[in-house]
Parts: C-alpha cells; sequence; structure tokens
C-alpha cells in the first residue's frame, strides 16, 4: 500500500526544487531539495528486491532510466521547434530568460540521444531532468552494495557506502565530471544509506518479541551510530575547511 507520508515529503521536495530555480530562498534550498529524493529512496528500498540483482537492475532501467531517455528524445526532436517560436535562443539576450542553445541537425539528432542513453545528456529544454542520471546509478550502486553484502557482517554494507562515498568526495573535489556524474552518486550513498538504516532501525516490527524486538534494533543500531557520527565529522570538516557540499552547484565547492 502506498504510504501518502513519503509522497507529501516528496511534494514538498518537488516544491523546494521549484522554488530555487524561481529563485526563491534559492541558497537554503539548494541545500536539501534534490538531497530528499535520495533519503526517501534509501528509507523506501527494499533489500529482498536486491537479492535478485539482475532483475532490480532491469527494473529500475525500465522505471527510472527509459523515461528518462524517452523524454529527452522527445525534446532533441522538438528542439529546433522551440528555436523557430522563440522558446530557445541561439545566442545570448540581455535581460531576456531564455535557453540559449543551437541548431540540431540531422546528423547530430542520433548521437545526442545516444550520449543520453550512454552518459546522462540532456537537451535544453530538460535541463532540469540531469538529476535523473546521478539518481539512477545511486539506486543502481546501493542496490548492488546491499547485494554483495547479504550474509556478510552488519557492519559489511556501512563500510562499503563509506568507501565509495570518500571516494565519491575526492573525485568530486579534485576532478568532477564522470559519466552518469557517477562520481555525485557515490558522493549521495551516505545520504540513501541514512534512510535505509533509519527504516530499519525504527519500523514497527509487528509480531515480535520484545526480546527478538531489541535483537533486531540492535543490528541496525551501530551502523546508524557510525554513519550518523561520520557524518557529523564531516560536516564539521567541511565546514571548518571552507568547503560547501551543494548538490545544485556539482556537489562541492570552495576549500583548498
Amino acid at each position: 500500500m502506498r504510504d501518502a507520508y513519503w509522497d507529501i515529503v516528496k511534494g514538498l521536495g518537488i516544491v523546494a526544487v521549484v522554488a530555487a530555480h524561481a529563485s526563491i530562498l534559492a541558497r537554503e534550498f539548494n541545500w536539501f531539495h534534490l538531497e530528499i529524493f535520495f533519503f526517501v529512496s534509501g528509507f523506501l528500498f527494499s533489500a529482498k528486491k536486491c537479492l535478485d540483482y539482475k532483475t532490480f537492475f532491469l527494473h529500475k532501467l525500465k522505471t527510472l532510466w527509459k523515461p528518462f531517455v524517452m523524454y529527452n528524445a522527445l525534446f532533441f526532436v522538438l528542439h529546433d521547434f522551440f528555436i523557430k517560436i522563440h522558446w530557445i535562443s541561439t545566442e545570448k539576450i540581455d535581460n531576456a530568460n531564455l535557453m540559449v542553445s543551437s541548431w540540431i541537425n540531422l546528423y547530430e539528432l542520433p548521437k545526442k540521444i545516444v550520449a543520453t542513453i550512454l552518459s546522462g545528456n540532456v537537451d535544453a529544454m530538460c535541463g532540469a531532468t540531469w538529476f535523473m542520471a546521478p539518481f539512477t546509478v545511486n539506486v543502481l550502486l546501493f542496490g548492488f552494495l546491499v547485494n554483495v553484502s547479504n550474509g556478510k557482517s552488519k557492519y559489511f554494507l556501512p563500510v562499503l557506502v563509506l568507501v565509495l562515498f570518500v571516494l565519491g568526495v575526492v573525485i568530486v573535489k579534485h576532478n568532477p565530471g564522470m559519466v552518469f556524474y557517477t562520481d555525485m552518486a557515490m558522493m549521495l550513498l551516505l545520504i540513501t544509506a541514512a534512510g535505509f538504516y533509519l527504516k530499519n532501525f525504527c519500523v514497527d516490527h509487528k509480531g515480535l518479541h520484545v526480546s527478538e524486538l531489541i535483537s533486531v534494533r540492535n543490528n541496525y543500531f551501530v551502523p546508524v551510530a557510525v554513519i550518523l557520527t561520520l557524518s557529523v565529522i564531516a560536516v564539521y570538516f567541511f565546514e571548518t575547511n571552507g568547503v560547501s557540499l551543494w548538490l545544485a552547484e556539482y556537489g562541492i565547492i570552495g576549500g583548498g
């Protein structure tokens, strides 16, 4: 059964995205508006579905990547039409809030669509959909980590998440621009994992004896504590070194 609470949370996230793009409290909303969707994704994540990773992978490609590709392909086809009706400009016009892009000929069109499939390239009119690339990669990566962690120590998954988080931070800081924004997707695994562990720690485990419930909670207590503690340390380190985590500005800005 669909949970209306999380639909409302995602709705608030969408409102925050629109407000930020409309320059309404843009800096404040940019701190969290897209990250909300990664956290909700982690909270709603089903570990059981990852056991058959091939099925999980293909399902996510169908439900996440396929609509993204089809939507951008349509707008690439209509790209020159939007220029003709002046929704897109071929040159910057002072005091005009118009998207700027060049004409796309028939030879370039299939290349643009293939680039969407293979690298997350987006049309000028679909600029906001760039977010689907790191989001899809993040979901697929986290599902893979959950899969390989099945049957392992309870510390195995959070350690993998933290290793990829650190790797993502380093790449974004020093050499951003991996295909599909994979570096950013790795950096945001920490947020996805936070939602995942919060759900498993706080969820109401009905039908369990008190001793069983304590055992279940204990399985998640240490990972939750470790991730939250290291998140606080990371934020403190970034703030004291003049580094800002800002997804809307491609990850990490500032710092030495």
